[in-house]
């Protein structure tokens, strides 16, 4: 093996093998797949309890642990990861922006639902179509850097793995399925938020779409 100008011989006997499973634990489902891009999008709405349920468990200061401010850890506790949220509402999407501290929602006002085309590409194996709520991650670049210079936007991505695996951890005891997705438009994706791409950077995308019970 080559890789770039370090080669790489592989050498099977000094290495051991990965013993198989007693049992295959291997339970994920296709999600949001791209077989049911018939679903009538006027027909589909996220429940208001279960986008704050969401939002509670994976963001927002557990209220039995007050000495934690969030449940997912910040490098010198600058959080410079914002949400931003699109919930659906039967043929439009009701936008808005995560405020932690406050426990609120910022309204960015209602959207058509056919607006995120403009921006998320649909062409691979999932279908939007099925999308009941969109999370938007994105980094605050003067806050990112304020302390740790460039170094501070890799901890603003480590940041944003912890947000993405509460949201993961989350959705699942809720009867969410969830996909990250990262096929957008990074130099527009901050103005389906009506956002300044130069003062929000959208680095990652989360999709979940609520399971029948």
């Amino acid at each position: 093996m080559r890789l770039g100008e370090f080669d790489y011989t592989l050498d099977l006997d000094n290495s051991q093998p990965i013993d198989p499973p007693t049992k295959d634990t291997h339970s994920r489902q296709p999600s949001l797949t791209n077989a049911d891009r018939h679903i009538n999008i006027e027909a589909r709405s996220l429940e208001q309890s279960d986008l704050h349920a969401l939002l509670n468990n994976s963001f927002l200061k557990p209220l039995t642990s007050p000495e934690m401010s969030r449940p997912y850890a910040s490098a010198g506790s600058l959080y410079p990861v914002q949400v931003f949220i699109l919930a659906r509402r039967g043929g439009q999407w009701e936008r808005f922006h995560l405020l932690p501290l406050a426990r609120r929602l910022e309204n960015l006002g209602p959207i058509p639902f056919t607006e995120i085309f403009n921006y998320v590409g649909c062409d691979g194996p999932v279908a939007l179509e099925q999308v009941d709520l969109v999370l938007g991650f994105g980094i605050i670049p003067e806050i990112s850097i304020a302390k740790y210079r460039l170094r501070g936007y890799k901890f603003s991505l480590i940041e944003m793995g912890e947000m993405i695996q509460e949201v993961t951890r989350n959705a699942g005891s809720m009867n969410f399925s969830t996909r990250p997705y990262g096929y957008f438009d990074e130099l527009s994706i901050a103005n389906l938020w009506g956002l300044n791409p130069d003062d929000i950077w959208i680095e990652q995308l989360q999709l979940l779409a609520k399971e029948d019970s």
